[in-house]
Protein backbone atom coordinates (compact mmCIF):
# COMPACT_ATOMS: atom_id res chain seq x y z
CA UNK A 1 0.00 0.00 0.00
CA UNK A 2 1.41 2.89 -1.14
CA UNK A 3 1.45 6.58 1.12
CA UNK A 4 -1.27 7.88 -1.12
CA UNK A 5 -3.90 4.96 0.16
CA UNK A 6 -2.83 5.97 3.80
CA UNK A 7 -4.05 9.75 3.16
CA UNK A 8 -7.38 9.02 4.25
CA UNK A 9 -6.67 7.18 7.57
CA UNK A 10 -4.05 9.70 8.49
CA UNK A 11 -4.99 11.38 12.02
CA UNK A 12 -3.14 14.31 12.99
CA UNK A 13 -2.04 14.65 16.52
CA UNK A 14 -4.47 16.95 18.67
CA UNK A 15 -1.18 18.66 20.12
CA UNK A 16 -0.07 19.28 16.23
CA UNK A 17 -3.55 20.98 14.88
CA UNK A 18 -2.48 24.33 16.80
CA UNK A 19 -0.86 26.96 14.94
CA UNK A 20 3.28 27.97 15.43
CA UNK A 21 4.63 28.30 17.63
CA UNK A 22 4.44 25.25 19.25
CA UNK A 23 5.57 24.80 22.70
CA UNK A 24 7.62 21.33 22.64
CA UNK A 25 9.42 19.24 25.27
CA UNK A 26 12.38 16.52 25.41
CA UNK A 27 10.96 12.79 24.57
CA UNK A 28 11.30 10.79 27.35
CA UNK A 29 14.40 8.40 26.66
CA UNK A 30 15.48 11.18 23.65
CA UNK A 31 18.69 11.55 23.45
CA UNK A 32 20.19 14.84 24.16
CA UNK A 33 20.05 16.25 28.09
CA UNK A 34 22.81 16.39 30.08
CA UNK A 35 24.85 15.00 27.06
CA UNK A 36 24.20 17.19 24.77
CA UNK A 37 24.90 20.31 27.34
CA UNK A 38 28.06 18.27 28.17
CA UNK A 39 28.80 17.78 24.30
CA UNK A 40 28.13 21.74 23.72
CA UNK A 41 30.36 22.92 26.88
CA UNK A 42 33.60 20.73 25.55
CA UNK A 43 33.29 22.16 21.63
CA UNK A 44 32.80 25.53 23.10
CA UNK A 45 36.63 26.27 23.68
CA UNK A 46 37.53 24.80 20.18
CA UNK A 47 35.24 27.17 18.77
CA UNK A 48 36.59 30.27 19.80
CA UNK A 49 40.05 28.25 19.13
CA UNK A 50 38.77 27.94 15.19
CA UNK A 51 37.58 31.66 15.33
CA UNK A 52 41.18 32.85 16.78
CA UNK A 53 42.63 31.01 13.34
CA UNK A 54 40.40 32.40 11.04
CA UNK A 55 41.16 35.59 12.53
CA UNK A 56 45.08 35.32 12.62
CA UNK A 57 44.73 35.05 8.41
CA UNK A 58 43.58 38.75 8.35
CA UNK A 59 46.19 39.78 11.30
CA UNK A 60 48.94 38.35 9.48
CA UNK A 61 48.03 39.69 6.37
CA UNK A 62 48.55 43.02 8.34
CA UNK A 63 51.84 41.87 9.55
CA UNK A 64 53.59 40.68 6.84
CA UNK A 65 52.38 43.67 4.52
CA UNK A 66 51.89 46.69 6.08
CA UNK A 67 54.08 46.11 9.70
CA UNK A 68 56.72 48.04 10.95
CA UNK A 69 60.24 46.11 9.88
CA UNK A 70 62.87 45.46 12.40
CA UNK A 71 66.00 43.53 11.98
CA UNK A 72 66.26 40.41 13.98
CA UNK A 73 68.67 37.81 14.91
CA UNK A 74 68.40 34.30 15.02
CA UNK A 75 69.94 32.70 18.91
CA UNK A 76 69.45 28.97 18.59
CA UNK A 77 67.52 26.43 16.59
CA UNK A 78 66.88 22.68 17.91
CA UNK A 79 64.60 19.92 16.75
CA UNK A 80 61.76 17.40 18.40
CA UNK A 81 61.07 14.57 17.81
CA UNK A 82 57.33 12.92 18.40
CA UNK A 83 55.62 10.84 15.63
CA UNK A 84 57.03 13.41 13.11
CA UNK A 85 60.86 15.79 13.40
CA UNK A 86 59.49 19.38 13.84
CA UNK A 87 62.13 22.06 13.83
CA UNK A 88 62.25 25.26 15.93
CA UNK A 89 64.83 28.60 15.81
CA UNK A 90 64.91 31.19 18.92
CA UNK A 91 65.24 35.11 17.78
CA UNK A 92 65.69 37.90 19.31
CA UNK A 93 65.05 41.57 18.11
CA UNK A 94 64.57 45.66 18.85
CA UNK A 95 61.52 47.03 18.19
CA UNK A 96 59.55 50.04 20.32
CA UNK A 97 62.57 50.77 22.51
CA UNK A 98 62.86 46.89 23.93
CA UNK A 99 64.75 43.97 23.37
CA UNK A 100 62.57 41.14 22.54
CA UNK A 101 62.55 37.39 21.73
CA UNK A 102 60.21 34.86 20.11
CA UNK A 103 59.72 31.28 18.78
CA UNK A 104 58.64 29.84 15.88
CA UNK A 105 58.95 26.52 13.73
CA UNK A 106 59.53 26.29 10.32
CA UNK A 107 60.02 23.24 7.08
CA UNK A 108 63.05 21.32 7.38
CA UNK A 109 64.48 23.19 4.13
CA UNK A 110 64.26 26.27 6.05
CA UNK A 111 65.82 25.47 9.30
CA UNK A 112 68.77 23.06 7.17
CA UNK A 113 69.95 26.72 5.35
CA UNK A 114 69.93 28.53 8.78
CA UNK A 115 74.01 28.80 10.24
CA UNK A 116 74.07 27.09 13.27
CA UNK A 117 74.16 29.88 15.85
CA UNK A 118 76.26 27.60 18.37
CA UNK A 119 79.00 27.13 16.15
CA UNK A 120 78.84 30.67 14.05
CA UNK A 121 80.07 34.04 15.74
CA UNK A 122 78.32 35.62 12.85
CA UNK A 123 74.43 35.11 14.22
CA UNK A 124 71.64 35.03 10.81
CA UNK A 125 69.53 37.75 10.80
CA UNK A 126 65.93 37.85 10.33
CA UNK A 127 63.03 39.94 9.57
CA UNK A 128 60.74 41.33 12.32
CA UNK A 129 56.95 42.97 10.97
CA UNK A 130 55.45 44.26 14.11
CA UNK A 131 52.04 46.27 14.59
CA UNK A 132 50.77 47.70 17.39
CA UNK A 133 47.03 46.17 17.63
CA UNK A 134 45.32 48.41 20.54
CA UNK A 135 48.27 48.78 22.50
CA UNK A 136 49.32 45.36 22.07
CA UNK A 137 52.75 44.20 20.79
CA UNK A 138 52.43 41.92 18.07
CA UNK A 139 54.98 40.64 15.51
CA UNK A 140 55.76 37.97 12.55
CA UNK A 141 59.41 36.72 11.32
CA UNK A 142 60.15 35.64 7.95
CA UNK A 143 63.02 33.53 7.92
CA UNK A 144 65.55 34.34 4.43
CA UNK A 145 64.00 33.33 1.71
CA UNK A 146 60.84 32.26 3.34
CA UNK A 147 57.43 33.80 1.08
CA UNK A 148 55.22 36.24 2.91
CA UNK A 149 52.77 33.79 1.40
CA UNK A 150 54.01 31.19 3.22
CA UNK A 151 53.18 32.07 6.39
CA UNK A 152 49.90 33.43 5.38
CA UNK A 153 49.07 29.95 3.88
CA UNK A 154 50.19 28.50 7.40
CA UNK A 155 47.53 29.77 9.10
CA UNK A 156 45.10 29.45 6.62
CA UNK A 157 45.39 25.73 5.99
CA UNK A 158 45.63 25.22 10.08
CA UNK A 159 42.32 27.27 10.03
CA UNK A 160 40.38 25.00 7.16
CA UNK A 161 41.83 21.53 8.64
CA UNK A 162 40.85 23.01 12.16
CA UNK A 163 37.12 24.40 11.26
CA UNK A 164 36.71 21.57 8.70
CA UNK A 165 36.66 18.78 11.33
CA UNK A 166 34.98 20.65 14.13
CA UNK A 167 32.34 22.02 12.15
CA UNK A 168 30.89 18.39 11.99
CA UNK A 169 30.52 18.35 15.70
CA UNK A 170 29.40 21.81 15.91
CA UNK A 171 26.24 20.70 13.14
CA UNK A 172 25.64 17.63 15.67
CA UNK A 173 25.64 19.51 18.77
CA UNK A 174 24.80 22.94 17.83
CA UNK A 175 22.13 23.14 14.28
CA UNK A 176 20.93 19.67 14.14
CA UNK A 177 19.33 20.29 17.52
CA UNK A 178 17.94 23.78 17.04
CA UNK A 179 16.79 22.80 13.09
CA UNK A 180 14.49 19.72 14.90
CA UNK A 181 13.23 21.98 17.49
CA UNK A 182 12.21 24.77 15.02
CA UNK A 183 10.39 22.32 12.76
CA UNK A 184 8.92 20.63 16.05
CA UNK A 185 7.30 24.39 16.66
CA UNK A 186 6.74 25.59 13.02
CA UNK A 187 6.59 22.14 10.65
CA UNK A 188 3.62 21.12 8.93
CA UNK A 189 2.40 17.70 9.51
CA UNK A 190 1.43 15.46 6.97
CA UNK A 191 0.68 11.66 6.56
CA UNK A 192 3.50 9.08 5.91
CA UNK A 193 4.41 5.91 6.48
CA UNK A 194 7.28 3.76 7.61
CA UNK A 195 8.69 1.96 3.78
CA UNK A 196 11.42 0.05 5.35
CA UNK A 197 14.43 -0.18 7.98
CA UNK A 198 18.52 -0.70 7.20
CA UNK A 199 21.14 -0.98 9.33
CA UNK A 200 25.13 0.25 8.48
CA UNK A 201 27.58 -1.39 10.58
CA UNK A 202 30.87 -0.37 10.75
CA UNK A 203 32.94 1.47 13.36
CA UNK A 204 29.79 2.09 14.85
CA UNK A 205 25.99 0.27 14.01
CA UNK A 206 23.42 3.26 13.02
CA UNK A 207 19.87 1.99 12.47
CA UNK A 208 17.21 4.30 10.02
CA UNK A 209 13.86 4.46 8.94
CA UNK A 210 13.12 5.03 5.65
CA UNK A 211 9.70 6.84 5.00
CA UNK A 212 7.67 8.42 2.77
CA UNK A 213 5.40 11.47 3.02
CA UNK A 214 3.22 13.96 1.12
CA UNK A 215 5.02 17.02 0.49
CA UNK A 216 2.32 19.54 0.09
CA UNK A 217 3.98 21.30 -2.98
CA UNK A 218 6.50 18.59 -4.32
CA UNK A 219 3.71 15.64 -3.30
CA UNK A 220 5.54 11.65 -2.59
CA UNK A 221 9.15 12.08 -1.03
CA UNK A 222 11.37 9.34 0.48
CA UNK A 223 13.50 10.27 3.36
CA UNK A 224 15.64 8.54 6.47
CA UNK A 225 15.95 8.67 9.73
CA UNK A 226 18.43 7.97 11.87
CA UNK A 227 16.66 6.51 15.34
CA UNK A 228 17.81 4.15 18.54
CA UNK A 229 18.04 0.55 18.07
CA UNK A 230 15.44 0.49 21.01
CA UNK A 231 13.02 3.13 18.32
CA UNK A 232 14.16 0.81 15.49
CA UNK A 233 12.84 -2.15 16.63
CA UNK A 234 9.32 -0.56 18.13
CA UNK A 235 9.15 0.65 14.23
CA UNK A 236 6.95 -1.95 11.61
CA UNK A 237 7.61 -1.45 7.87
CA UNK A 238 3.61 -0.08 7.01
CA UNK A 239 3.41 1.69 9.83
CA UNK A 240 1.27 4.56 9.47
CA UNK A 241 3.51 8.00 11.06
CA UNK A 242 3.27 11.56 11.28
CA UNK A 243 5.77 13.84 9.22
CA UNK A 244 6.92 17.36 9.89
CA UNK A 245 7.77 19.06 6.86
CA UNK A 246 8.10 22.65 5.68
CA UNK A 247 5.68 23.81 2.72
CA UNK A 248 8.05 24.93 0.67
CA UNK A 249 10.95 22.86 0.71
CA UNK A 250 12.01 19.27 0.80
CA UNK A 251 13.94 19.28 3.75
CA UNK A 252 14.32 19.12 6.51
CA UNK A 253 11.65 16.37 7.48
CA UNK A 254 11.63 14.45 10.95
CA UNK A 255 8.64 11.28 11.96
CA UNK A 256 7.05 12.70 14.35
CA UNK A 257 6.66 10.17 16.75
CA UNK A 258 10.72 9.22 16.21
CA UNK A 259 11.98 12.48 17.07
CA UNK A 260 13.57 13.65 20.09
CA UNK A 261 10.67 16.20 20.86
CA UNK A 262 6.66 16.30 21.50
CA UNK A 263 4.38 19.05 21.11
CA UNK A 264 2.79 19.83 24.82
Amino acid sequence: MGVEATADQFQMPRELQRPGPRPIRRRSGALGGCGLIFGRLFILPHMIIGVVMLCMVPLTIAKVYFGDVHEGWIVKKWTTTDEDTSYHIAYQYDADGMHRSGERTCSRKLYSAINDPARNQALQSVEIRTLNLLGRHIHESILPDESRWGRIGFYLLFAVFWNGILSVFVYVMWLAPWREKHLYRWGTAVPGRIASKHIKSGEDTSYYLDYEFIQPQFGVQRQKQSVTSDRFNQANEGQLVTVLCYPHKTSPTMIYEYGNFVCV
